[in-house]
């Protein structure tokens, strides 16, 4: 995948510059004709290697999402099968990792879109009630792990070396490391996404590196001090920024938690939120609406990612060699999700 070295910048003044001449053409015709709109890239530079990095681009269906993660799945198991397999004990693969079951999502696409004021009004942020097409969907019985059969076969001196060789010796407490790494701990090293301790200082850079360096672009600052004068006039006192703003709620509402009593409503019976949590979904809710009406009477996400993209080509242009050989090596290892199947 090749890599956009065209600046954000240079690809406005382009588009701005191309507008104004078609503009002049017909000026007689039609003096009152509005301004071409100028477009932003979707993805820019960065976007591009997160891509190759992470595997997905954000813009998958809950089918597409739902079928990588089974891929995954099954390379993980096969993995297992293997480092088992090589230290002489049989493993059969299974539809459950470490006992949680990966299920499917319940919806192809949601019917209230995350990013409309619709969804705000009904979910907020989306914290403290979750949209049920982002939940995952479970099977009512389970299959049975074919691993049962085998174990319940061998003596307790076997169970426990099998168990040694899947599992290794647990990391805790008291334990600074594991004398055994276990055949999940070596699947689990394969997997695309589970960062490598050579990519650690990287992958903190794009994600938390990055971001700091575009809320600390003064324009970025300029247009969260709107945004926070906007929140204000609608009746709301916020941090400096919506990052900052959805980053406080998250402990606040680990603090308040999901409790709710079960109670007959005609005829039904549906969970009830407790006082507690009802008056902070309340709450999300307001700032949520007036959050979504700022952005949108300052144009607040078009003109942020204007500023996002131009600092895009800074962060590659500045890390290029690492983030090259970091997709490279993610890419060998998004190989063989295929290659499971």
């Amino acid at each position: 995948m090749s890599i956009r070295r065209t600046t954000t910048a240079s690809l406005l003044a382009a588009a701005l510059f191309l507008g104004a001449c078609s503009g002049m053409v017909g000026a007689s015709d039609d003096d009152d004709a509005a301004p071409p709109a100028v477009t932003v890239p979707e993805f820019g530079p960065l976007d591009e290697f997160r891509v190759r990095i992470y595997g997905l681009r954000g813009d998958e269906t809950r089918q597409e999402i739902s079928a990588h993660f089974q891929a995954v799945r099954r390379m993980i198991e096969n993995d297992i099968a293997t480092c088992m397999a090589e230290q002489g004990f049989e493993f059969i693969p299974r539809d459950v990792i470490g006992g949680i079951l990966i299920g499917n999502f319940a919806d192809d696409e949601p019917t209230t879109p995350h990013g409309t004021r619709e969804f705000a009004e009904i979910y907020g942020f989306g914290i403290s009630n979750v949209p049920p097409q982002q939940q995952a969907v479970f099977p009512d019985d389970p299959p049975p792990d074919p691993n049962d059969a085998l174990l319940e076969a061998m003596t307790e001196t076997e169970r426990e070396a099998w168990t040694l060789a899947l599992q290794g010796t647990p990391a805790g407490e008291f334990v600074e490391s594991p004398d055994v790494r276990g055949c999940l701990a070596v699947a689990w090293d394969n997997v695309p996404g589970v960062i490598d301790d050579a990519f650690t200082a990287l992958d903190r850079e794009i994600n938390l590196g990055f971001p700091n360096m575009v809320e600390a672009d003064p324009r970025i600052v300029a247009l969260n001090s709107s945004w926070v004068t906007c929140m204000s006039e609608a009746g709301h006192q916020v941090p400096a920024s919506p990052r900052d703003l959805n980053q406080s709620l998250w402990p606040e509402w680990d603090g308040v938690g999901f409790s709710a009593t079960v109670e007959e409503v005609d005829g039904e019976l549906i969970w009830v939120p407790s006082p507690a949590t009802q008056a902070f979904r309340d709450r999300e809710i307001a700032l949520a609406v007036a959050d979504w009406d700022c952005r949108e009477g300052l144009d607040f996400d078009a003109a942020r990612r204007v500023v996002e993209l131009e600092l895009q080509q800074v962060f590659v242009d500045r890390h290029f060699a690492d983030l090259e050989t970091w997709a490279q090596y993610e890419e060998a290892r998004r190989a063989r999700i295929t290659s499971a199947d």
